[in-house]
Formats: structure tokens, C-alpha cells, sequence
């Protein structure tokens, strides 16, 4: 079923998208001169059509018949999109509503048409295609709303007048929210922009943002570890090896450049001997960086991407990827050995060390699982939020599970079992958290926008205290 609702405030203008997962529910909410208007059809066929028109203050509302809107989300597995012509070809577009406001829905309409292209074909130059689906819902899931989360309530309490038109648990729970409940109850929010008028996608539940700045040059699959002070930056589609160096990061031009790798990275875990194992995210293949800079290759694994890595006794362990292989590198015999598979099968996995314990969490899991490297086994250790971003990272023997949306879980120590929620606020656009590199009591990650965040692992708080966005390669 499809819902378009179209309203007005003042000298704002707001579209509202939802994608659901099949592709069959799109939900537009566009704020402009007064108007409402509610449509509603399942597939092809209209079941009802609702317009009510409210010209301005004075005059009274008028109905009047309006044409259906044709669905134009391509099938993500076909991979292809619709026309924005077929939209007027089908049924015409809101031919009641006025020249101005449908030149905006077609203005929106085609900036969508443009995002979806854009992601479909860097995903397709990217050799990612058979893992679309996923893909394209990921990377529209970019953040929640922050420090404009009281602008988006001031605009709809401009909207009470005309709710009664509406979705009201769309509207009106929005309306009754107090501004330090609503990022705890949204929190897969996004508030970007398109040009000249304000986009924002919306769901209650889940948000799916097309943000018109957007590029691949985006922290999609960026990674951190440490040698010695030095944070180890690795960025999707860059072979440089870009270094932090945590004891000056005041100084603005920190972010030098260094080794070149073989191909861009995937995954990479940090050793015990001051190396940083790499996993190519283009062919698979693996290699170690040494501490020098130097780079040795190992045999490369099975074709995936987006594989979790962490070092456990002399063995690095993959988990996850596309491709859903389950292995583990010796490191002295220099070869892959399979383990057993996670109980569900999940890509974006984020895996961590804590005492005898694997912990691996993934974007589809519904459970936090335990991995036994002695047994070769599973364990089921706390429910969580699935189909959503999840990063798991360790420090001071303790636990930490991070939730797109910003909630933290802290275990006691070395208790894979006992988990607490210490906090929904912490974490701002923390979408695709890159792990991790624990330094001087605090762990360091990366947020999808580049940002260096401090967790300082005594007082449980979180800081950005840098961003990483590399414009310029440093001299």
C-alpha cells in the first residue's frame, strides 16, 4: 500500500519516504501552502483516494478527485527502475494540486530517480550486485536525528490544525513527544537536505535517508586499529595507509599518509607483534602491515565482503560477508581452515575478543553470539535489535555493543551473559561504526561521516575529537 499525504507550513517544505523492504510501501509527506492531501493504493489499483485542500486560513476546505501515483522504487534484485515519465504515462501526477507544488514532487521525485541510480551502479562497479538488496537499504541508513530533532518537532506542531486529515500516530505521536524523548523513541532518524527544501525520510521504525551529498566516498567500510600510538586508518577504495597519531590529536593536520596496500581493504584486526592483518575487500586477498610499514602477502580467501576479523591465539578469525564464509588464518602455517557457521546467517558482522570469548554480532542477528574457538562452537549470550547496524568492541575486560541509533550495552566483566544498557544518547549517526582501537583507558571508532569518537571506558562518556574526512592526501 502506498500513502502519500502532502502538507503545508510556512516557508517549510518536508519530504517524507519510507521504503519498506519489499518495495511495496512508499510514503511521501510533502509540506507546502496549506495542503493536505491522503492516497492510498495497493499495488496497481486504487482502493481509496482522500484529497482535502486547504487553500488558505479564510477560505474553507475543499475535496475534489485527485489521480494515483505510480510506484517508481525499482525491484532491487532486477535491478531496475522505473521511468519518472511512467509516473504522468500511468495516471497523471496530483492534477488537482497546483503547478508549484507538483513541479516540487517532480523535483523530488527525480532526485530520488538520480540516488538510486547512484547507488545501483557504484554497488554494480563495486561487484557487490548479488548482495544489492541489502546493500541499497544499508547505505540509505545513514543516521538519526540530532541537534535538529527540535526543529522537526517546532514543524509539526505547526501541523495540529490539520492532523485530523492525517496518519495520527504518524503526526500526533511526533506532536506529544518532549524533545529529550523523541531521539529514544526515532532513532533511525535522518534530517538532511535537498537543494532548496528540507528532506527528510521518515518511518516509524526505521528510516531509510538519501542525502543528496551523498558519495562512495563516504565511510561505508572504513577501519581502524593502533600500533604504538598511532591510530591506522584505512579507507574504502583508497590503498594508502593513513595514520592518527593519538598523543597530538589537537594538531589539525594530523592525519599523515604512509604505505601503500595492494588493493583496498575489506576488514583488518590488530596482532600481538605490532602488525594489522588486512583482508582485500575487492579479491579477497590477505596481507599483513607490519609495524615498518613493510607488507606481506598471505594465500587469499573465498570471494566476500564486509568480513569481521579478530586475532585469538595465533589465529585471525573471519566472520560473516556476502559470501558467508566461516574461517580462521593461520598465521605460521599460512593457510584458511574452516570453523563453524553462525547459527544465523548475517553480513556486516562485528566481531570482538573478550577473555576465552568470541563475541560476533551481526546486521541481521537477533541474538549476541558467544564463539568458543576451543570447541568450535555457538552460544546465544543477550537478545538485540536486528536488521539494524551493530558494532561490538572490548576494553578494561568488559564488553560494549553499540546499536545504530547510539544505545551502548556494557557487559560485567569477562561475563558474555550480563549485559546492562548504559545509555541511548551517546552516539550520534552511528551507522556502519568502524572497529576499534582501544588506547590510554578509551576505545576509538569511526561513524559513517568520518568522525573519530573517544569511548573513554571510566566514566562511560563519548566525545568526537576529530574527523577523518581526507580531501587532500597529506605531503
Amino acid at each position: 500500500m502506498i500513502i502519500a499525504e502532502f502538507l503545508e507550513v510556512p516557508n517549510k517544505r518536508i519530504l517524507l519516504l519510507n521504503l519498506q523492504q519489499s518495495y511495496s510501501q512508499v510514503l511521501f509527506l510533502v509540506i507546502y501552502n496549506k495542503i493536505l492531501i491522503n492516497m492510498k493504493f495497493h499495488e496497481s489499483k486504487i482502493e481509496s483516494i482522500r484529497c482535502h485542500i486547504e487553500e488558505c486560513q479564510e477560505k474553507p476546505i475543499k475535496t475534489c478527485k485527485c489521480l494515483g501515483l505510480k510506484q517508481f522504487i525499482c525491484n532491487s534484485h532486477a535491478g531496475e527502475h522505473q521511468n519518472i515519465d511512467e509516473i504522468h504515462e500511468v495516471k497523471g501526477i496530483f492534477t488537482v494540486i497546483n503547478e508549484k507544488s507538483r513541479e516540487m514532487l517532480r523535483r523530488c521525485a527525480e532526485e530520488l530517480k538520480s540516488k538510486v541510480n547512484l547507488y545501483w551502479n557504484e554497488i554494480k562497479n563495486n561487484e557487490v550486485y548479488g548482495f544489492a538488496h541489502n546493500m541499497y537499504l544499508m547505505n540509505l541508513n545513514v543516521g538519526i536525528v540530532n541537534k535538529k530533532c527540535e526543529e522537526i518537532i517546532s514543524l509539526c506542531e505547526n501541523l495540529t490544525e490539520i492532523t485530523e486529515y492525517g496518519d495520527p500516530t504518524f503526526i500526533e505521536t511526533i506532536l506529544k513527544m518532549p524533545p529529550e524523548a523523541i531521539e529514544d523513541y526515532a532513532r533511525n532518524w535522518k534530517i538532511t537536505t535537498f537543494k532548496d527544501y528540507e528532506g527528510v525520510i521518515f518511518s516509524l521504525g526505521k528510516l531509510f535517508s538519501i542525502d543528496p551529498n551523498f558519495n562512495f566516498e563516504h565511510n561505508l567500510n572504513s577501519e581502524l586499529s593502533m600500533l604504538s600510538t598511532k591510530l591506522v586508518y584505512l579507507k574504502k577504495s583508497d590503498p594508502t595507509v593513513y595514520i592518527f597519531d593519538l598523543s597530538k590529536p589537537h594538531i589539525s593536520t594530523n592525519l599523515t599518509h604512509t604505505a601503500q596496500i595492494p588493493e583496498f581493504y575489506a576488514s583488518m584486526c590488530l596482532l600481538p607483534n605490532n602488525g594489522i592483518f588486512c583482508l582485500s575487500n575487492s579479491s579477497s586477498k590477505a596481507f599483513t602491515i607490519k609495524f615498518s610499514f613493510t607488507i606481506k602477502m598471505h594465500p587469499p580467501r573465498a570471494l566476500t565482503y564486509f568480513t569481521a576479523l579478530s586475532y585469538y591465539k595465533g589465529y585471525v578469525y573471519a566472520f560473516g560477508g556476502s559470501g558467508d564464509f566461516w574461517e580462521k588464518f593461520d598465521l605460521d602455517k599460512s593457510v584458511w581452515l574452516k570453523i563453524a557457521k553462525l547459527p544465523r546467517t548475517t553480513d556486516y558482522c562485528s566481531c570482538a575478543v573478550l577473555g576465552d570469548t568470541m563475541l560476533v554480532v551481526g546486521y541481521h542477528s537477533l541474538k549476541l553470539h558467544g564463539y568458543c574457538p576451543d570447541l568450535n562452537s555457538y552460544f546465544d549470550c543477550m537478545d538485540v535489535t536486528g536488521d539494524i547496524q551493530k558494532s561490538i568492541f572490548t576494553g578494561n575486560n568488559r564488553g560494549y555493543l553499540i546499536e545504530f541509533g547510539g544505545r551502548i550495552f556494557e557487559s560485567e566483566i569477562n561475563d558474555p551473559f550480563s549485559w546492562q544498557n548504559i545509555g541511548s544518547n551517546s552516539c550520534k549517526n552511528s551507522f556502519l561504526l568502524s572497529y576499534k582501537a582501544l588506547y590510554d583507558d578509551a576505545i576509538y571508532f569511526l561513524n559513517y561521516y568520518y568522525d573519530l569518537y573517544r569511548f573513554d571506558l571510566k566514566n562511560k562518556t563519548i566525545s568526537v575529537i576529530a574527523n577523518l574526512k581526507i580531501t587532500n592526501k597529506a605531503n
